[in-house]
C-alpha cells in the first residue's frame, strides 16, 4: 500500500502521484470490462461501481496518512461543505461517460488545498498513461517534463476546447451559440475541439495542446486538480461571467494560455451564460 513518509503539502503531493498509480489497478481492468452502471440527476449523468470503488480506495489511504484533513469526493461528498481547512478533492474517474465507452478522454484526478488556496494538483489517465503534476510555486509537469502554456493571445490564431452536454434545450441553445461566436466571421479562431473530461481539458492548455478551454457546471473535483497544473504552467483562468472572479465554487470556468485570450473568450460567451448559468 502507498504510505507517505514525508510532512507537509510535499509529503502530500507525492502520496498523491502514488495513490492515482495504485488505483489504476481497479481502473484499467474496468475500462475493457462490462460496467455496472447507475445514474444520477438524470439518464446522462452517471456513475459506475469503478467510480465507487476507485473513490473509496482514494480515501482510505489519504485518511490512514492524514486523517485529520477533510476529503471531498465526487461520489460520497455531495453534502460536504468546502471549507478553510487541508482538503483533498477528488474525481475518481472525470469523464465517467468516457470510461462507460471506453473512450480514453478519462482520468483519476487529486487536488489539495488550504485556506481555500490549492496547493497541488496530480492528475492521471491510466489509459494514456499521462500524468500531469503541478505544485504551487514549483511548476507543472507532464510525465517528468516541465509543463508550458502556448501563451497564444489572440482568439483568431487559438485552437479552443470544450466539452458539450446532451440533455436539455437550455445547454444546447448556449452551445450553438458559442459555435457561432468563436468560430463564425468576422474573428474565427483556429478551430474547436471537444474532450470528454473537464480536467484532462484544462491540463490540455497547460500542456500547450490547445490555447483555451471553457466550460460551465461543473462542480470543484472536475476543477481543482488541473486549475493548480495550469496555473504553475503559466496559464490562467477566469469565471465565464464578465466582471466576476474565479471561483471553484461557482461552476464555470475560462481556462487559458494568457489573460488577454481569457478575457476575449468571456467577452464572446459570458453574456449568454450570464444569462443561463446562475442555476446550473
Amino acid at each position: 500500500a502507498v504510505v507517505s513518509t514525508q510532512s507537509g503539502h510535499y509529503g502530500r503531493d507525492l502520496l498523491a502521484v502514488g495513490i492515482v498509480k495504485e488505483v489504476s489497478c481497479i481502473f484499467i481492468p474496468a475500462f475493457s470490462s462490462n460496467k455496472v452502471i447507475s445514474t444520477k440527476t438524470q439518464a446522462n449523468d452517471m456513475v459506475t461501481e469503478t467510480d465507487k470503488a476507485i473513490e473509496a480506495a482514494i480515501a482510505s489511504i489519504i485518511l490512514k496518512n492524514y486523517p485529520s484533513d477533510q476529503f471531498i469526493g465526487e461520489e460520497s461528498s455531495e453534502n460536504v461543505a468546502y471549507g478553510n481547512q487541508r482538503c483533498w478533492i477528488v474525481d475518481p474517474i472525470d469523464g465517467t461517460t468516457s470510461f462507460i465507452h471506453e473512450n480514453s478522454d478519462t482520468c483519476i484526478s487529486i487536488g489539495f488545498s488550504e485556506n481555500k488556496t490549492l496547493r497541488f494538483g496530480v492528475v492521471y489517465n491510466p489509459i494514456t498513461k499521462d500524468l500531469f503534476t503541478g505544485r504551487e510555486g514549483h511548476g507543472a509537469e507532464h510525465n517528468g517534463s516541465p509543463l508550458h502554456v502556448s501563451g497564444t493571445t489572440e482568439l483568431t490564431r487559438a485552437l479552443l476546447s470544450s466539452c458539450f452536454v446532451s440533455g436539455s434545450e437550455k445547454t444546447t441553445t448556449i452551445n450553438c451559440s458559442n459555435i457561432t461566436q468563436l468560430c463564425g466571421v468576422p474573428e474565427p479562431c483556429h478551430g474547436l475541439r471537444l474532450v470528454g473530461s473537464s480536467v484532462l481539458g484544462i491540463c490540455h492548455v497547460a500542456a500547450g495542446f490547445v490555447d483555451a478551454y471553457w466550460l460551465h457546471g461543473l462542480h470543484i473535483w472536475d476543477m481543482a486538480a488541473a486549475v493548480v497544473i495550469l496555473e504553475e504552467a503559466g496559464g490562467c483562468v477566469l469565471s465565464t461571467v464578465e466582471g466576476e472572479q474565479f471561483d471553484l465554487t461557482k461552476r464555470r470556468i475560462i481556462a487559458a494560455s494568457s489573460e488577454k485570450l481569457a478575457l476575449k473568450l468571456q467577452s464572446k460567451i459570458g453574456p449568454l451564460l450570464d444569462v443561463y448559468c446562475y442555476d446550473c
